[in-house]
C-alpha cells in the first residue's frame, strides 16, 4: 500500500483526468489480473502452436518462454501490490516478446507482427494515450528496422511459413484481439454508467462542498477567523479567503514561511519565530502578535496542530488565524482606563476602597491613612466587614448585593466604620460597580465626616445652649421686671424693721420678732439676687470667705427642714484656707445639693454627708476627672474641696449626662423646676471652680466642688449684712439735703423717714417732672439726687441727664433692683456717680450717702 501511494504520487495518480490519461484506466488489481490472464493464455496457446510448427528448436522455446516470463512477472508484481509497475512490465514485456519472435520467424513477413496492435491497445488501456502513441512509433521503427535488416542481409532468410502456421497465428491473434476488444467495449459501457453516476454524485458533492465552503468562509468572516494549511516539505502555505482578507492579500494567495514572517511586525518576529521553532519540536503553538496589513497594524492570534512522520519529522501544519485587533484595542483602552483610574484615586485626597467577594483588592493612600494602615498594601486582602461597625454590617451587605446584582451605584449613605485599631469613625460611603483587573468589583468612595458629626453635635449643643440662653434671657427679663416691685417691697420691709428695731428698747420683746423679719427679708433679698445672678443680670460680688462657718449655718437650716429619716453628717477640716466667694451663693449650693439628695431618697431612710478639706490638684487627678483640666491649667496645687454625698438610689449614665441642663428634671410634673443644679453649676463657674459628679446606680451620688483658695488673708471688715442686728445708726453728715425720687410711694415714705432720722433733709417725690421742677426752682439747695432706675416714663438715667443740664456738678445716685456692667457703663455716660442695689441694707444707703456727702465739721 505504501508502494501504491508512492507510485500514485510519482505518476500523478488521483489527479483529474487529462488528455494523457485513459478515461477507463484505473490502477486496480482486477484489470491487471484480467489483462495478465489473457496475455498468459495467449502465450501458452502461441507456445503450443510454435512448438508444433516452428522449424527451429530455438524458436520453439524462446518465444513462448519469454511470454511466460513476462506474464508470471506481471502477476507477481500485481500480487505484491505494485500495480503501476505491473502495468509497465506487462505492456513492455508484450511488445518485446512480439518483437523478439518476429526477429526469429521472419521479421515483417512474420505473422507475429499482427500481435503489435494488440500490444498497442493494451498499452493505451493500461497506461495511457501518450504511452500508446509512443509504442506505435516504436513499433513502426521496429518494423522499419526489420525491413532494412532483411534488405541488407542481416537477418537470414527464413523458411516460408506454412499455411497451417499462418492460419493458426491469424486465428489466435484475431481471437485474442476480438476478446480484448469485446471486453473493452463492455468495460466502456459499464464504466460510462459508473462515470455518469460518479459525475452526478460528484456534482452533488461539489455543490455541497461549495455550499459548505461558502458557509465556512462566511463563518470565518463573521468570527474574523481564517484557516491555513502549510506543507513543510514543499514550503507552501494555502490560505482561506478570510485569512487572505485578514492579511490584506487577494483571495487564493499562497505563501511560504518566509513570506509570512515578512508580514509580521518587526518587534514581534523574534518571539513568533521562537514559538514556531518550539512547535516544530512538539510544543503547542498558540501565539498573539502584530502584522502589517496594507500599511495598517493589526493584532492576530495564531493556533496550529502539526502532523509528524514516524521518525518525528514535521510534515504538515493546519492552523487558524483570528483577527483580535478590536479585542486588543479594547483591552488597551481598558488598561489605559484602569491606569487613569488608579492614578486618579491614588492621588485623590478622598479615600477609596475596591473590593470583590468580601475582600479588599485596592486602597489608595488616603484610604490607608483613614483606616490607620502603614501602607495601602497592608489593607489588601482584609475582610471588608472587619472595617465596618457591627451595627452597620447588615445594611452594608444588602447594599453590596444590590450593587453587584444591578450593576449600578448605591445611594450615598452615612455609616460607622472601624479603623485597624478599632477606632470608630463616621463616614459618608457610596458604592459603584466597576470592572477591576478584568472582573466585576465594587468601588467605594469614603468621606470622613467624624469632625463634621462632632461639629454638628456641637451646632446642636450650641443650639440647645442658645435655647437655654434664650430661656435664661426670658427669665432675666421677667426677674428684672419683678425685681422693681419685689425689691421695693423687700426694701420697705427691711427698712421699716430696722426703724422699728431702733425705736424699740434694748430689751423689748419685739426685737426677737423684728430679727426674724430681718432674716426672712434678707433671705428674700438674697433669693432675688440669686435669680438675677443665675440669669446673668447681676455680677457676683465675692469676698474672702471661710467655708466652715457657712457650712455650719447652712446645716442649722437644713436640720430644721430635713425629715428625721435622713441623717446629716458634717466633717470639716479646720486648716482649710478661705476662698474668694459669696456666702449666700455657697449656702444656696449646699441647700440645693442636700435638698436634691433628700428628694432622691423619697420615703426611704438615708444619709447625707458634707465634707470640707483640701487636695493637691495635679495631672493625675485631672486625668481622672477631665472637668478639672481648666482649673489645673489656671490654679494647680492646693485646692479647697467641698463634697456633698448621699447613699440614695444613684443615677444612670443618661441622667448623669444631663443633670446640669436648665429645666432638666427627673421629678414628676409639678414637683421640680429643673433649675436647682443649673444654679449650682453657674455658681461654681462664677467662683472660678469646677464641679465633679460621681454616681453609681444603687450606691448613691457625690457632688464635689473644687474651689481655688483666696490669694491672701484679708483684714477687711465683715459685710454689713453679716453684722449683728440692732445698734444705732452710723454717723453721717447732718444738715445736708437730698432730692429723692421713686415711683413706689411706700419706699419713698420709708427712705424719707430713714434719712431724716439721720439728720438729712429729704425732698421726696414719686413723679419725675415734679422732682425736676423742685430742682429747677432752687438748684443750689440740694447736695445729692437719689433716684430709682426703673420707672415709667423717664428712667433714672434720663433723670440724671436732666440733672446735669440743670446743675452739672450735683452728684446723682441711681438705685436699681439689678446691676450689670452694661448698666454701669450707661450710668457713667449719663453722669451718674454711683449705682447701688435697691434691696441692700439701710447701712448701704447710709454708707453711700456719707461717702458722697462728707461731714462739714
Amino acid at each position: 500500500m505504501v508502494d501504491q501511494q508512492r507510485d500514485a504520487k510519482h505518476n500523478g495518480a488521483g489527479a483529474a483526468p487529462d488528455g494523457n490519461n485513459p478515461i477507463f484506466w484505473e490502477p486496480s488489481l482486477a484489470y491487471l489480473k484480467i489483462a495478465s490472464t489473457i496475455l498468459l493464455t495467449g502465450a501458452l496457446v502461441f507456445m503450443l502452436v510454435i512448438r508444433i510448427t516452428a522449424p527451429e528448436q530455438t524458436t520453439r522455446y524462446f518465444g513462448p518462454l519469454l511470454a511466460v516470463l513476462v506474464s508470471l512477472g506481471t502477476l507477481g508484481l500485481v500480487w505484491r501490490g505494485r500495480v503501476q509497475a505491473a502495468a509497465y512490465m506487462l505492456t513492455a514485456g508484450a511488445w518485446l516478446t512480439i518483437t523478439a519472435i518476429a526477429a526469429y520467424v521472419g521479421g515483417v513477413r512474420s505473422v507475429v507482427v499482427y500481435a503489435y496492435p494488440v500490444s498497442i491497445i493494451l498499452t493505451g488501456w493500461l497506461i495511457g494515450t501518450r504511452a500508446a502513441l509512443t509504442m506505435s512509433g516504436v513499433t513502426v521503427a521496429a518494423l522499419a528496422g526489420f525491413v532494412l535488416a532483411e534488405a541488407s542481409g542481416v537477418l537470414p532468410p527464413q523458411p516460408p511459413t506454412s499455411a497451417l502456421m499462418f492460419a493458426v497465428v491469424q486465428i489466435l491473434i484475431v481471437t485474442l484481439a476480438t476478446a480484448l476488444i469485446v471486453y473493452l467495449v463492455r468495460a466502456y459501457g459499464n464504466r460510462h454508467a459508473e462515470v455518469s453516476q460518479m459525475g452526478h454524485a460528484l456534482a452533488l458533492r461539489t455543490a455541497e462542498v461549495e455550499t459548505r465552503t461558502a458557509e465556512l468562509q462566511r463563518a470565518q468572516s463573521v468570527a474574523k477567523a481564517g484557516s491555513w494549511v502549510y506543507d513543510l516539505g514543499a514550503d507552501k502555505m494555502r490560505l482561506s479567503n478570510e485569512t487572505c482578507r485578514i492579511f490584506g492579500v487577494p483571495d487564493g494567495t499562497s505563501g511560504s514561511h518566509a513570506t509570512y514572517m515578512k508580514s509580521v511586525h518587526p518587534e514581534d518576529r523574534d518571539a513568533l519565530e521562537q514559538a514556531w521553532q518550539a512547535a516544530l519540536k512538539g510544543t503547542a503553538f498558540d501565539h498573539e502578535h502584530r502584522i502589517l496589513a496594507r500599511g495598517a497594524t493589526r493584532w492576530v492570534r495564531q493556533s496550529a496542530e502539526f502532523e509528524f512522520a514516524a521518525d518525528g519529522t514535521p510534515l504538515r501544519a493546519i492552523g487558524i488565524v483570528q483577527d483580535v485587533t478590536d479585542r486588543q484595542l479594547a483591552q488597551a483602552a481598558l488598561r489605559e482606563s484602569e491606569m487613569r483610574y488608579r492614578t486618579l484615586i491614588e492621588w485623590s485626597p478622598d479615600p477609596f476602597v475596591v473590593h470583590r467577594d468580601g475582600k479588599v483588592l485596592f486602597v489608595n493612600p488616603a484610604g490607608a491613612e483613614l483606616f490607620g494602615a502603614g501602607s495601602p498594601q497592608e489593607m489588601v486582602g482584609r475582610v471588608l466587614l472587619d472595617l465596618v461597625h457591627p451595627d452597620a454590617r447588615q445594611s452594608v451587605i444588602a447594599r453590596v448585593k444590590q450593587v453587584i446584582e444591578h450593576g449600578a451605584s448605591a445611594p450615598m449613605t452615612e455609616e460607622r466604620l472601624l479603623t485597624l485599631d478599632g477606632t470608630i469613625i463616621d463616614a459618608q460611603v457610596q458604592g459603584t460597580s466597576i470592572i477591576y483587573d478584568g472582573r466585576p468589583a465594587v468601588h467605594v468612595s469614603v468621606r470622613d465626616i467624624t469632625e463634621r458629626k462632632a461639629a454638628e453635635a456641637a451646632r446642636a449643643s450650641l443650639e440647645a445652649q442658645l435655647r437655654e440662653s434664650q430661656k435664661m434671657e426670658a427669665i432675666g427679663t421677667l426677674a428684672g421686671g419683678i425685681a422693681h416691685d419685689f425689691n421695693n417691697i423687700i426694701a420697705t420691709i427691711l427698712g421699716n424693721a430696722d426703724l422699728a428695731r431702733q425705736d424699740a428698747g434694748a430689751n423689748a420683746p419685739v426685737l426677737e420678732s423684728l430679727e426674724e423679719i430681718r432674716k426672712s427679708g434678707t433671705r428674700a433679698r438674697d433669693l432675688v439676687q440669686q435669680i438675677l445672678s443665675f440669669s446673668r443680670r447681676e455680677p457676683t460680688a465675692r469676698r474672702q470667705l471661710a467655708l466652715a462657718p457657712v457650712i455650719e449655718e447652712s446645716v442649722r437650716l437644713l436640720r430644721a427642714t430635713l425629715p428625721a429619716r435622713v441623717a446629716l453628717e458634717i466633717h470639716c477640716d479646720t486648716a482649710v484656707p478661705a476662698v474668694l466667694g459669696d456666702k449666700t451663693q455657697i449656702e444656696q449650693v449646699l441647700i440645693n445639693l442636700a435638698t436634691n439628695a433628700m428628694q432622691a431618697m423619697r420615703d426611704a431612710p438615708g444619709r447625707i454627708e458634707i465634707r470640707l478639706d483640701t487636695v493637691d490638684l495635679d495631672a493625675a487627678l485631672a486625668e481622672k476627672h477631665p472637668a478639672l483640666q481648666a482649673l489645673l491649667a489656671q490654679r494647680p496645687g492646693r485646692t479647697v474641696r467641698l463634697a456633698v454625698s448621699d447613699d440614695g438610689p444613684g443615677m444612670a449614665a443618661g441622667t448623669l449626662a444631663r443633670i446640669f441642663e436648665p429645666f432638666f428634671t427627673t421629678k414628676p410634673f409639678g414637683e421640680g423646676t429643673g433649675l436647682g443644679l443649673s444654679v449650682v453649676h453657674g455658681i461654681v463657674q462664677a467662683h472660678e471652680g469646677a464641679i465633679v459628679v460621681e454616681s453609681t446606680v444603687g450606691r448613691g451620688t457625690t457632688f464635689t466642688l473644687f474651689l481655688p483658695p483666696a490669694a491672701a488673708p484679708s483684714d477687711a471688715p465683715a459685710r454689713a449684712q453679716d453684722a449683728a442686728p440692732g445698734g444705732s445708726a452710723m454717723p453721717i453728715s447732718a444738715g445736708r439735703q437730698i432730692l429723692y425720687l421713686d415711683d413706689d410711694a411706700a419706699l419713698v415714705f420709708l427712705v424719707k423717714r430713714l434719712l431724716e432720722r439721720h439728720g438729712i433733709r429729704v425732698s421726696a417725690h414719686t413723679n419725675q417732672q415734679a422732682a425736676l421742677e423742685a430742682l429747677r426752682a432752687d438748684p443750689a439747695a440740694f447736695d445729692l439726687v437719689l433716684t430709682d432706675y426703673n420707672m415709667p416714663g423717664m428712667s433714672g438715667l434720663d433723670v440724671a441727664r436732666e440733672v446735669r443740664l440743670i446743675r452739672a456738678t450735683l452728684p446723682v445716685v441711681v438705685a436699681t433692683g439689678f446691676v450689670d456692667e452694661h448698666l454701669r457703663a450707661q450710668a457713667a455716660g449719663a453722669g451718674v456717680h454711683e449705682v447701688i442695689l435697691k434691696a441692700s441694707a439701710v447701712e448701704d444707703f447710709c454708707s453711700t450717702i456719707e461717702a458722697l456727702l462728707p461731714a462739714t465739721g
